[in-house]
């Protein structure tokens, strides 16, 4: 019987971590939550790590299951190709089991996917991002993975476990744990005569300057700066104290001071020509990494996940490099969070739920699958998969994995997003886009996105 509540759904659609770092995961707005206890870890296949991670594997195949799945993710180049050959991989251990892959860019994916759910024709594995699997979970588009066989979610620390968690049910699985960041291309640094920032000190005002003086010191087309407003607020307002964007309860309390001078901060960047213009921007945002400035070799610094650093670094040929986010120690309170960088979900009408959960296990559990995919859809949680694979990372792949155990060193702790924050991410960047266009004020902005996301919140909340 249709679950009435997937009704709701339409109105969505307007490391391994040290032990010393696990108990920072959360999301990205600066709650704080209590440390959460050890969770014991399972067995993995005993491989050399050194080898190629090609090889023969090391797993018995599993003949006793079947099913046909369909698998969807979003990512660049060299994560679709990635996955297509760890999808590969697991077919050969699991030849029972057809996997239809359905690789996608980040552009639409959440929307496709609203869709998909309300109408129960939605993939049977899924990658989900933010508060995605509560939104959808919260509906009854989702399996319970605590109730799956066959899916070991016993190196799962709950505390990366917060925003697919409702009551005593858990709604995906974390892909890998990572850290917002700002990428800084070296070469262009250098270009323009600009000394790198020391980002255990530097405000908001310093990333505003820097990247203006790197617009002016470099030919027509380099910028300072790329940020991304869809992920940015988040960080912002943990900074500024008092929980964030959402309090323990999922009420929202961001203060409007604050959104005022979110939106400023994108008005200055674009008024000092240390961003691009407003049409430009609008194109870029939500673009892929081949697609962006940054992954262009055309902007001095960007907005990104720690995950990406390799991406971004191959796209565009350039020396980058991680630092902390500006304003870190310039409020109350530091805004960035260990967090998932994307889950695993499963749709509550799968056919073959049992082959769903075989292919979720597989990519966050088995070693082999790990030495394909590298650090790219974040740092291992599986401590056994993140030893297996640290002999094998590139320079890039190692500063991804050192970065986010130095944040980690500093970071928030985070609370679940509430159900309905999903809306968060596009309704921040359509607000940006309206102030950098002159369409509105930021203090105009700040209150439309102040009513538009307390609707948001209040279709996604549980009865």
């Amino acid at each position: 019987m249709r679950n009435p509540k997937l009704r709701a759904l339409t109105a969505l659609a307007a490391a391994g971590l040290l032990a010393a770092t696990l108990v920072g995961c959360g999301d990205d707005n600066g709650n704080g939550a209590e440390p959460t206890p050890d969770v014991t870890e399972t067995d993995a296949p005993d491989i050399d790590p050194t080898e190629d991670p090609t090889v023969e594997p090391t797993e018995e195949p599993a003949d006793n299951i079947e099913g046909t799945i369909r698998v969807r993710w979003w990512g660049g180049e060299t994560r679709q190709e990635n996955q297509m050959a760890a999808i590969e991989l697991f077919e050969t251990l699991y030849p029972g089991i057809t996997v239809v892959a359905e690789p996608s860019s980040m552009d639409g994916y959440l929307d496709a996917l609203t869709v998909e759910m309300a109408a129960r024709n939605a993939p049977d594995v899924m990658a989900l991002g933010g508060s995605w699997p509560v939104d959808f979970g919260s509906l009854g588009g989702l399996l319970n993975v605590m109730a799956l066989p066959g899916l070991d979610m016993g190196p799962f620390p709950p505390a990366t476990l917060t925003d697919a968690t409702i009551g005593n049910e858990v709604f995906a699985v974390p892909r890998g744990a990572n850290a917002w960041g700002i990428l800084v291309n070296v070469d262009i640094f250098e270009e323009a005569g600009v000394a790198l920032p020391n980002d255990n000190t530097w405000t908001w005002g310093d990333f505003v300057d820097v990247a203006a003086e790197i617009a002016a010191n470099t030919p027509d087309g380099t910028f300072g700066s790329e940020l991304n407003p869809q992920e940015l607020l988040g960080v912002f307002a943990g900074q500024r104290g008092g929980g964030g964007l959402y309090n323990a309860a999922g009420e929202l309390i961001v203060a409007d001071s604050t959104l005022i001078d979110y939106f400023n901060l994108f008005l200055d960047l674009q008024e000092t020509g240390a961003a691009p213009p407003a049409t430009l921007a609008a194109e870029l945002f939500g673009a892929g990494i081949e697609e962006t400035l940054m992954g262009r070799g055309l902007a001095g610094m960007g907005f990104v996940a720690s995950n990406q650093l390799a991406a971004f670094a191959d796209s565009s040929g350039a020396n980058m490099v991680l630092m902390r986010v500006p304003g870190e120690t310039e409020f109350v309170d530091v805004g960035t969070t260990i967090l998932p960088s994307q889950f695993w979900g499963i749709a509550a009408n799968t056919e073959y739920p049992e082959a769903a959960a075989a292919f979720v296990n597989f990519m966050v559990n088995n070693p082999e699958a790990a030495l394909i995919m590298g650090p790219d859809p974040g740092n291992p949680i599986n401590e056994v998969v993140a030893e297996a694979i640290m002999p094998t990372l590139d320079d890039n792949q190692q500063a991804m994995v050192a970065f986010v155990a130095r944040v980690g060193q500093y970071a928030g702790i985070g609370l679940p997003q509430p159900p309905g924050s999903a809306a968060q991410p596009a309704l921040s960047q359509r607000m940006v886009e309206s102030v950098l266009f002159g369409q509105l004020t930021a203090e105009a902005a700040a209150s439309q996105w102040l009513v538009e996301m307390q609707d948001a919140l209040d279709a996604g909340a549980i009865d």
